[in-house]
């Protein structure tokens, strides 16, 4: 109809182009919602790592200022020994330090809803290093159980015979042994992550 209203035949592809514009408008907004999340997600992740890497250089800090002692410790309890094995006693003290090493920030990490966004390599090289503390962990508590039954029999020492000492000092020297060597590798795992 010529000067008339027009009729729906004339008004679709107005209103066509409307309702792909409508459409346009919500789809772009969300992918900037999308956009927004995925943003704030990387966000948290690179905070929830920062505060991993800040925990692993604890870990670290603990781990090298024990093992200077846990080395003397071996000495001692070598010479100990040796000498207990010649028939002859040594006036000793042991004295133990171990690390006290967190998870927690590892933890949380890996439960967080910015997880998915860290490096799969990095994951895999933090993993293996907390997985090697939960071996290590038993042995520490090993060694702990250990000197608290030698600290029981501390005041005895004197009256004991050598052969007594050999006994009852024996089972710490095999497992600071092995301690010793989780140790150097949890403490080498450490520095690598921090290089």
């Amino acid at each position: 109809m010529a000067g008339g209203t027009p009729t729906l035949r004339e008004k679709l592809p107005e209103i066509a182009i409307e309702a792909a514009m409508v459409v346009f408008a919500v789809l772009a907004a969300f992918g900037v919602e999308e956009w927004r999340e995925q943003r704030r997600l990387r966000e948290f992740a690179a905070v929830a790592r920062s505060a991993v890497e800040t925990e692993i250089a604890e870990n670290l800090e603990q781990f090298r200022a024990a093992a200077p002692a846990l080395t003397e410790l071996m000495e001692l309890l070598d010479r100990v020994l040796r000498a207990a094995d010649e028939d002859r006693s040594v006036p000793f003290e042991l004295r133990i330090r171990l690390p006290a090493m967190s998870m927690a920030a590892w933890r949380a990490a890996q439960g967080s809803p910015g997880a998915p966004y860290f490096e799969h390599e990095w994951v895999i090289r933090v993993s293996r290093v907390y997985e090697g503390y939960e071996d290590y962990a038993p042995l520490r508590r090993l060694v702990i159980e250990d000197y608290t039954r030698i600290f029981a029999h501390q005041r005895a020492f004197p009256e004991m015979e050598p052969a007594d000492w050999i006994e009852l000092l024996e089972p710490l020297g095999g497992r600071l042994f092995m301690l010793e060597e989780a140790h150097r590798g949890i403490q080498s795992g450490l520095e690598s992550l921090l290089e």
